[in-house]
């Protein structure tokens, strides 16, 4: 009988040990981070970006587009090639309260929600025929987001709304039509 019930408190302990493991395994790639809310940053010295790379093609023909949003500014560059030759930027002033309300709907499009552990830290080779998008909060020199996805679907660390969240940057820009004309971006 006493060896019976040591047999049943061994099995009864493996048992746990299988499942805090196959729990734990499980959780590392699915847990997503939430920051604090986006609009405690609209009257900081944060910037948000957002960074649209181009597939993977000869250096003349790479392009790249960068948009930053503060509480002071909004600005545009337009990069060719891999050694970041900026060929056209554009700042346009912006204001405390409608840095506000950007970070507002950005939080509510899930901009601050990334999967927590993730395998690759940077979108470099992947999806290697479409676009990246890349994605920064910064405060004072502090990584407060850094983020991204791809138009490839499935990859990256970034769990918000893509499609949403670019149209807001880009809205953020009111030359980004004219201003992109002559990109494939």
């Amino acid at each position: 009988m006493r060896y019976f019930l040591g047999f049943l408190i061994a099995i009864g302990l493996l048992a746990l040990v299988i499942i805090l493991v196959v729990k734990g395994l499980s959780g590392n790639n699915s847990t997503a981070i939430q920051t604090k809310p986006l609009s405690s940053y609209a009257n900081t010295d944060a910037v948000a970006g957002l960074v649209i790379d181009g597939p993977i093609v000869a250096d003349q023909n790479y392009q790249q587009v960068q948009i930053y949003i503060s509480q002071t500014y909004s600005q545009i560059n337009i990069i060719n090639g891999y050694q970041g030759a900026i060929v056209n930027t554009q700042t346009f002033e912006n204001n405390p309260s409608a840095y506000s309300a950007f970070l507002s709907a950005l939080q509510e499009f899930g901009f601050g929600e990334i999967t927590a552990n993730f395998k690759y830290k940077t979108p470099a080779g992947f999806c290697s025929f479409g676009d990246s998008y890349s994605y920064s909060l910064v405060n004072g020199g502090n990584n407060i987001i850094n983020s991204w996805a791809t138009s490839c679907g499935g990859e990256g660390n970034f769990k918000g709304i893509v499609s949403n969240v670019n149209q807001l940057f880009i809205s953020q820009i009111p030359t980004y039509q004219k201003i992109t004309a002559n990109t494939s971006l």
